[in-house]
């Protein structure tokens, strides 16, 4: 069954349309609140939950066929998204990368293509480095300086690990609005 049957079958048909457009604002609506709940789930416990990346996987798999993506192009984000994965995977051997944010990266990756993948990590480490200037900055400020509880808070944050989720995230949102999923609306 194709996309466009699917949709008659489920009753989507709106106005002659194939519901791609539907399809397609609701993955970005999904993807866009996905990232947005991991950034901030990372940054006030330091970690991701597998079952988040698993319903970003499953709603990819789901939303990208019904939306219009080819099943060329399916295949050719499937592999980028693999590469990335070795590579987070590898970052995380060695000590650099959380597990979670190797599996936030690669899904990500995913669901933006594989014609973005290059730009989104670059916007990532770009958003990284910044948040790691950041913290550093944090960690060597004057305690009487952290006088409000959320900079005291950031504080400890910044003698333990980095949040790569807020990164992931920021590279995403910076690469989002020319993926195929905003051109399919």
């Amino acid at each position: 069954m194709d996309a466009t049957s699917l949709w008659h079958y489920t009753g989507w048909d709106i106005a002659g349309s194939t519901g791609a457009p539907i399809a397609a604002l609701l993955g970005s609506v999904f993807f866009l609140s996905a990232m947005f709940y991991a950034a901030q789930r990372d940054l006030r416990t330091m970690s991701i939950p597998n079952g988040l990346v698993v319903a970003m996987f499953l709603g990819w798999s789901v939303l990208a066929p019904v939306a219009g993506l080819t099943p060329r192009d399916m295949t050719l984000s499937v592999g980028s998204a693999a590469m990335v994965f070795f590579a987070s995977a590898a970052l995380y051997a060695m000590g650099w990368m959380g597990g979670g944010d190797s599996k936030l990266i690669t899904v990500a990756a995913l669901w933006l293509g594989a014609g973005h993948v290059v730009a989104f990590l670059f916007a990532t480490m770009l958003a990284g480095a910044v948040i790691g200037l950041g913290l550093l900055a944090l960690r060597f400020a004057p305690r009487p300086l952290a006088a409000a509880s959320r900079i005291v808070s950031l504080q400890r944050l910044a003698t333990t690990e980095m949040p790569y989720a807020l990164a992931i995230g920021l590279g995403a949102l910076t690469i989002y609005p020319r993926t195929f999923w905003v051109g399919a609306m």
